[in-house]
């Protein structure tokens, strides 16, 4: 059972950190890593190390030794959040932290510094206990989850992820236990053409003209049946187009970006055989179309069976703590796609945070929830470690 700690210092944590930009891009992580390292650095038996990434930005790594006796527990959190957007549409400063009636607003409340101080807070109660674990808890505070996930990666380049039994990911999920989520797909297409004077198309080659058949064969081809239990189905979403410089010119550059979230059933290579088909298509159709395409960011489905003890023992935390006990999916990415590359570790996704709140103008998350997060985490490193 998580013990008792001083709620108002640990708000006042929570605050400090809302109140430091750490906006990615470019990320100036770093004084977030080092406000954490402060807190946690009180405890001797806490072993604290940085991981520089770049200028003004690096993860900091925090393990509680265990007995030995069972493998290694890793929690991770994010340091960095998204661009605030237009300032007009805040109701509330995005890096005041102001509370009002029990939420804090702030940009990062619930996505996802809410979720990855309380990891920190229990990892720190455990250290404090004076009783062991009988494996080791890694905490691990990364940069770039926004945009390339460049601290994950810088991780797992150092580390054996072999070593880790489970990982816990303090996301939004408005502390409902998520089991799975959904892969990622970033495609570029790209095309090129001739160009020649608006008048006279016949005498260029339109990269715009030839883009746009490919994306039509694309979404006409784009027919995902399987359907996940909590993830749901496939989806696309062709987010950037670009393309020409001026209406009497013929373009001799455009592409498009799409992003694929991907099940099993319809995976990434259906999707890239479909793109594939969907080009040669133009081509055959076209013998001056010259189109290609990039893969911009690839990241595997990540899903750990609903009966798998890590998954039963949140829900019977939840269950107990009169919060819901439905395991859901997770539709958006986590550093989870990255730290499970290399093995197919078992993970939770749990954080106080809403997923609604994710992004958009007034972010908040509820002291309560933040609270019940920190008993979570003790509790459930307890069940495991204990």
């Amino acid at each position: 059972m998580c013990p008792s700690y001083d709620r108002d210092q640990l708000v006042l944590l929570l605050q400090q950190l809302i109140q430091i930009p750490s906006i990615a891009p470019p990320g100036d992580e770093a004084p977030c890593a080092d406000l954490l390292a402060q807190y946690l650095g009180d405890c001797p038996n806490l072993e604290l190390s940085f991981q520089e990434i770049g200028e003004n930005r690096k993860n900091l790594i925090a393990t509680l030794k265990g007995t030995g006796e069972k493998k290694a527990i890793l929690l991770n959190g994010h340091l960095d959040v998204v661009p605030v957007g237009e300032r007009a549409n805040w109701k509330y400063d995005p890096f005041g932290a102001q509370i009002v009636d029990g939420t804090m607003y702030g940009r990062g409340t619930g996505d996802m510094k809410a979720g990855l101080l309380a990891l920190a807070a229990a990892l720190k109660l455990h250290a404090q206990s004076g009783k062991p674990l009988k494996g080791d808890v890694v905490f691990l505070a990364t940069c770039g989850e926004e945009v390339d996930g460049c601290g994950a990666r810088a991780f797992v380049k150092d580390h054996d992820m072999s070593a880790f039994d489970a990982s816990i990911i303090a996301e939004p999920t408005g502390s409902a236990v998520v089991s799975a989520e959904k892969g990622l797909l970033w495609v570029k297409i790209h095309s090129a053409g001739v160009t020649a004077h608006g008048s006279v198309p016949e005498t260029g080659v339109n990269a715009i003209q030839y883009l746009m058949e490919a994306l039509f064969h694309i979404k006409a081809g784009f027919n995902p049946q399987s359907i996940h239990p909590t993830l749901g189905k496939t989806t696309m979403n062709i987010g950037v187009f670009h393309g020409g410089m001026e209406p009497n010119i013929v373009p001799d550059s455009a592409y498009a970006s799409i992003d694929f979230r991907c099940v099993p059933g319809y995976d990434h290579n259906d999707v890239l055989q479909l793109i594939d088909d969907s080009i040669a298509k133009v081509k055959a159709e076209h013998s001056d179309a010259n189109l290609w395409v990039e893969i911009l960011n690839n990241r595997l489905l990540i899903s750990t069976p609903d009966d798998h003890p890590l998954i039963q023992k949140a829900v019977e935390l939840n269950r107990k703590m009169g919060l819901s006990t439905t395991i859901e999916g997770k539709v958006a990415c986590t550093d989870g796609s990255i730290l499970n590359t290399v093995c197919d570790t078992p993970m939770l996704i749990y954080g106080p945070g809403e997923s609604s709140q994710a992004h958009v103008y007034d972010e908040y998350v509820t002291l309560e929830a933040f609270h019940n997060n920190v008993a979570f985490f003790y509790d459930i490193l307890e069940e495991l470690l204990g």
